[in-house]
């Protein structure tokens, strides 16, 4: 029962988190300062460590089921992020971008995720 109530706080803790992490891109991609900011390359690099950081709070909080729904919120706001940058001076819509966040999204929902909550299941 402990252990329980232990894992369903972390669970809250984990989409709390990814609501959070959500928050703040969205408040700094619609910075003036946040245009060039990192080369070209580093980039996707961002795009990559930031979507997948996201997915995996909310899959981890999900713990591992809803992939598809989580797709579907992911995929939704990659998009919006996108398409967002669109309408803000100095920023652009990339649909590299949008694809380096799905490639993320898509490898830590389907590789990432399932490898460590299978070593955490080895572990008990």
């Amino acid at each position: 029962m402990i252990i329980e109530k232990q894992t369903a706080s972390l669970a809250w803790i984990w989409l709390v988190l990814g609501i959070v992490l959500m928050s703040l891109l969205t408040w700094f991609n619609g910075r003036p300062e946040a245009a060039g900011l990192l080369h070209m390359h580093w980039d996707k690099v961002a795009h990559s460590l930031i979507f997948g950081g996201i997915t995996l709070s909310f899959g981890l909080s999900a713990r591992g089921r809803r992939r598809g729904w989580i797709l579907l919120l992911m995929i939704g706001f990659a998009a919006f992020d996108e398409l967002r940058q669109r309408y803000l001076p100095g920023r652009s819509a990339s649909i590299a971008d949008f694809a380096t966040d799905a490639l993320a999204i898509i490898t830590v929902l389907w590789v990432i995720l399932p490898w460590l909550l299978h070593e955490q299941r080895q572990q008990k």
